[in-house]
């Protein structure tokens, strides 16, 4: 909070919404980079409250923010975890295993070598 200004988990989701995120393919929206993001997430608290106090925002930024809105929740919705997934099984159901035999060949064929490193590391 004392860096960021964040004082909720949930507000890095506004965040993603408002600058995105390239490595998750999140396009937030354009011209909207992390320092401006931080900056209207401090002083309005979430996405919903940029876009009910959107008359306060002046020049560029509230244009964009208002021709791109649509983009910006598509964001908001890439960026949630969802938790609420419905399971038709137990977690111990879930569990994986894998034959080393014939996984390994495979991986050294498309030349995996930082993923078969990371396995056989799990296996010593």
């Amino acid at each position: 909070e004392e860096s960021r200004g964040i004082r909720r988990p949930s507000q890095i989701i506004d965040l993603k919404a408002l600058m995105g995120d390239a490595s998750d393919n999140i396009p937030g929206c354009p011209g909207v980079g992390p320092k401006t993001a931080l900056k209207l997430i401090a002083e309005y608290d979430s996405l919903d409250q940029v876009y009910a106090h959107i008359d306060e925002i002046k020049g560029k930024l509230k244009e964009r923010l208002i021709a791109n809105r649509e983009q910006v929740y598509l964001s908001y919705e890439l960026a949630s975890i969802m938790t609420d997934v419905p399971l038709q099984c137990e977690l111990d159901q879930c569990q994986y295993s894998w034959n080393q035999d014939k996984l390994i060949p495979k991986l050294e064929e498309f030349e995996f070598k930082s993923i078969i490193r990371s396995i056989m590391k799990g296996i010593a």
